[in-house]
Parts: C-alpha cells; sequence; structure tokens
C-alpha cells in the first residue's frame, strides 16, 4: 500500500499543498464518535492534502487494496465488493476526520486485477483536472498518465511482494579491486 501512497502523495504535489504520507491523526479527546470508529492515539492514515477537493480544506485519504478472487468475495460481484471495501474504510475513519480533524475524508479502494472503488476513480478524474490546470498538458493526458503511474506503482507493490525486498549486495571483486590499488601505493 506504501507505494501506492507514495506514488499517489507525489502526484498531489502538482496543484496541492502541504502533501503529507503517513500524517498522525489528533488525538480525540472528549469528542463522541460513532461505535467502530477508529479512536486509537497515533492512528494514521495514508495521505493528506489540502486544496484537493476544495481551496482550503484539508483532505484525508486511506488506501485498501484487495483481492476480488479470493473467496470471501465469491458471492459478491465486483461493484459489491467495491462497496463493502469503500464502507469499511469509511466506517473506520471518515466520523473521526470529520469531528475531530474537521477534514474530508476518501478512501481509495483498488483491487489487485487493477479496478479502481467509485470514490478512487473521482478522486483520481479530480486529481487530473487539478494536474491540467497546473500544467500544460490537457485533461485526457493527465488522467491517462495517472492512470498509468497508478498501474506501476501496482506492478511494484506487487513484486515486491512476491520476491521480497531485497537489500542491494556489495560486490566483493569490486571492493577487492579497490583494495589490491591502494595496496600497490
Amino acid at each position: 500500500v506504501s507505494t501506492q501512497s507514495t506514488g499517489i502523495a507525489g502526484e498531489m504535489n502538482h496543484g496541492c499543498y502541504d502533501v503529507q504520507i503517513e500524517p498522525s491523526l489528533q488525538p480525540i479527546g472528549a469528542i463522541p464518535l460513532l461505535k467502530g470508529t477508529t479512536t486509537a492515539e497515533g492512528a494514521r492514515l495514508d495521505i493528506s492534502c489540502r486544496g484537493f477537493w476544495t481551496a482550503y480544506d484539508r483532505a484525508f485519504f486511506d488506501v485498501r487494496v484487495f483481492n476480488p478472487l479470493a473467496q470471501s468475495y465469491k458471492d459478491q460481484t465486483i461493484e459489491q465488493s467495491y462497496e463493502e471495501q469503500e464502507k469499511g474504510k469509511t466506517k473506520k475513519y471518515r466520523e473521526r476526520v470529520i469531528q475531530v480533524e474537521k477534514a474530508i475524508f476518501t478512501p481509495l479502494v483498488i483491487s489487485t486485477t487493477g479496478g479502481l472503488g467509485p470514490e478512487f476513480q473521482r478522486a483520481l478524474q479530480n486529481l487530473a483536472d487539478i494536474k491540467s490546470r497546473h500544467c500544460q498538458y490537457s485533461y485526457n493526458e493527465c488522467i491517462r498518465y495517472l492512470r498509468l503511474r497508478l498501474s506501476y506503482a501496482m506492478l511494484r507493490s506487487i513484486t515486491v511482494a512476491m520476491r521480497g525486498y531485497k537489500r542491494p549486495q556489495k560486490n566483493e571483486y569490486k571492493e577487492e579491486c579497490v583494495t589490491d590499488i591502494y595496496s600497490m601505493t
């Protein structure tokens, strides 16, 4: 999920401001919240920025990636699966974001097959509109670029999940060569 968050947040820098990755939410204090809302201290969402939906309001986003081919979704249509995932994120965070942060919350749901939930589609269209107003490209070019960028971020995260993260190995041969060159002087 962090790969998608970083890619989306990077694109939000073109037109939005105060973009943050994994911002901490404010403490709740004595504010009563609906049942099911996250009340944990130190809770974080994936992205926040200002100027996304409206000029000065702060917006919070949380990404959820799910596999629509999993057994738990076999009796649902893909639209029902997206709706269920969005409702889960909404129930968990929207009340807290509205009441405590005084901001807007948008769940960004994406499937492992590359489809986007309705809220994510709206957000992507809005981001393309913002980008097209702040650069010399048309809306169509911006939406195509954002979809491509999202696809690559998804592919990158799937690759890491499948093979694991491999730290770059030191090339022992190069180290020996450097040692030999210095030992000759």
